[in-house]
């Protein structure tokens, strides 16, 4: 199983890719938008992140 984690403020891995690469993985891939995180979601919203 793979989880994508996607900061819904990146401005370098958009969400267009993150629905490209999810498709490309197939039915064992989700994804999950972080609010108020940007490329960086471990950094900028780690108590969301683990």
């Amino acid at each position: 199983r793979i989880h994508l984690l996607w900061g819904e403020n990146d401005q370098i891995f958009k969400l267009e890719v993150a629905r490209q690469m999810k498709e490309e993985l197939g039915d064992n891939a989700t994804i999950e938008g972080i609010e108020k995180a940007g490329h960086l979601v471990h950094l900028e919203r780690p108590r969301v992140y683990n």
